[in-house]
């Protein structure tokens, strides 16, 4: 009784927060109404999207994408196979994720052999170049979570604070999401 908690739902295209209070009788007030809005970590794959084209040219990619399309679709389920996989971000650590021959054939085309970011099928993304993919939905989190905090009654926030060491745990969560 009395103990004030989170729930985050997640989902692929939205995230809602809202803030409970456990009350006498097993029920549940809510202390800040649901917030939250098109966050999910669909929005971290149009990230991943907009990187490629801003590395290799938006041109590029979608004449690549017109003519390959199952190709595009394959770039993409290994984009999501690596993102699952991803447990945390290190720095200085890199990640890989295959990309199909066509877009490497077409890459050569336009690069030669000296192609940014490649080695031999796999894209090269530094641990910066990922953070860069997840900030704009973790920054949104982080508002939307910053709101429900705001909403909340001062006598309930220091039992709400003792969450704030799980945000982390939240965000390595919010990777798993699909």
């Amino acid at each position: 009784i009395g103990s004030t908690f989170i729930v985050l739902n997640a989902g692929r295209r939205a995230i809602d927060i809202t803030v409970y209070r456990v009350e006498e009788g097993q029920k549940l007030s809510e202390l800040a109404i649901g917030s939250g809005d098109a966050y999910g970590s669909i929005y971290i794959d149009k990230q991943f999207k907009k990187f490629i084209k801003n590395l290799y040219g938006k041109d590029l990619i979608r004449n690549w994408k017109s003519n390959n399309y199952e190709c595009y679709f394959e770039l993409e389920s290994n984009w999501e196979r690596t993102k699952l996989a991803l447990k945390k971000i290190e720095n200085n650590v890199n990640v890989k994720v295959n990309i199909p021959d066509s877009l490497v054939q077409c890459l050569k085309q336009r690069y030669g052999s000296s192609i940014p970011q490649l080695d031999r099928k796999s894209l090269i993304l530094s641990s910066n170049d990922v953070i860069s993919i997840f900030t704009p939905s973790f920054d949104k989190i982080t508002r939307a979570l910053n709101y429900s905090f705001d909403n909340v009654a001062k006598d309930d926030l220091p039992r709400l604070s003792l969450l704030a060491p799980l945000l982390d745990i939240l965000l390595d969560l919010f990777i798993c999401l699909d």
